[in-house]
């Protein structure tokens, strides 16, 4: 009988293995190669000029309530105004929650659902204490060893700036697109996005928008970004992390510090923190995410690319780690 058992699982291994390796075998030939577009031709030294103009820009938050600082944001407003002739020569501007920006580019058919293209103008304060650390100033939009140095040259004002260089050229160039394209920049994204994003949504549904596709920052894109995969690859993504506050309230008999009651306030709220943190959301491996990892598998060594073309199996393994509880 035992020996019957043993037979059952070795076998069971065995087409395990099979299957987990014919599964990696398969994930090396399976991606279809990616249609090369043809970029827009731009003089990378005043590009990047125009990203250094708008990092001198101290876009930031002036309290913890994310108030902007207004005149900051009213110099870079009139810079992209002073830079970018022809996408407010042609586009409708807006200026929504304070100091959003919402350009509307006119398509040829207006019964196509339309592409709105994000990014937000506002960047994180830089800390008197951080500043020794800086290779260059914060804010002086040094242009060096081929890099565009300060707060916002990636999160998030190459973003805007890089929309509004390829909105600019294809304008030149007498493009229109098909669909109606909205650019969104908003100017609160870092402490909440309440007055900026938050106030473009709710105008554009208003107006009865439905867009086909919404772009925003996204992830990076780099070399080497992916732990195994060589070359340049970048993060897809669809969402992110949002946050709840939560008000937690015990009401406790009172008393002396000298005879303290057997359960007290600070007690209750004790243990409701701790299984609030007992129970976090569950982890899901699915969707874009799950195919960004399986996409990643033909180009990593062979032992990498057994845990990636079998999330079936490798997958709450994959979700831990990803989530970083592997790393207490």
């Amino acid at each position: 009988m035992l020996l019957d058992v043993l037979r059952v699982v070795l076998a069971i291994l065995a087409l395990t293995t099979v299957y987990v390796v014919g599964r990696t075998l398969l994930f090396s030939w399976r991606q279809r190669a990616a249609e090369i577009v043809e970029g827009i031709p731009v003089d990378s030294p005043i590009v990047a000029e125009h990203l250094a103009a708008a990092v001198r820009c101290q876009t930031v938050p002036t309290d913890d309530h994310g108030t902007p600082d207004e005149e900051a944001f009213r110099h870079l407003h009139q810079g992209l105004k002073d830079t970018y002739h022809v996408v407010h020569e042609k586009l409708k501007r807006e200026v929504v929650g304070g100091f959003g920006l919402l350009y509307t580019w006119p398509g040829s058919d207006p019964s196509l659902p339309p592409v709105v293209l994000m990014g937000h103008m506002d960047v994180v304060p830089v800390p008197e204490e951080s500043l020794a650390k800086w290779s260059h100033p914060p804010f002086a939009g040094a242009v060096a060893d081929g890099f565009v140095w300060g707060r916002g040259a990636l999160d998030d004002k190459v973003t805007v700036l890089a929309i509004l260089e390829a909105v600019e050229a294809l304008l030149r160039d007498g493009a229109r697109p098909t669909r109606t394209i909205y650019l969104a920049f908003g100017h609160d994204e870092e402490v909440s996005g309440r007055f900026g994003a938050k106030a473009m949504v709710d105008l554009l549904i208003a107006r009865g928008v439905k867009p086909a596709l919404v772009l925003d920052e996204g992830g990076a894109m780099a070399e080497n970004l992916l732990p195994g995969v060589p070359g340049r690859s970048a993060i897809v993504g669809i969402a992110e992390k949002g946050y709840v506050s939560l008000t937690l309230t015990a009401d406790a008999v009172g008393g002396h510090s000298s005879m303290p009651p057997p359960e007290t306030a600070v007690g209750i709220l004790s243990r409701a923190v701790v299984a609030l943190e007992a129970h976090p959301f569950p982890l899901e491996l699915d969707g874009p995410t799950r195919g960004m990892l399986e996409a990643m598998a033909p180009y990593v060594p062979f032992g990498q690319r057994i845990v990636l073309a079998n999330l079936w199996l490798t997958g709450p393994l994959i979700s831990r780690l990803m989530s970083g509880s592997l790393q207490r």
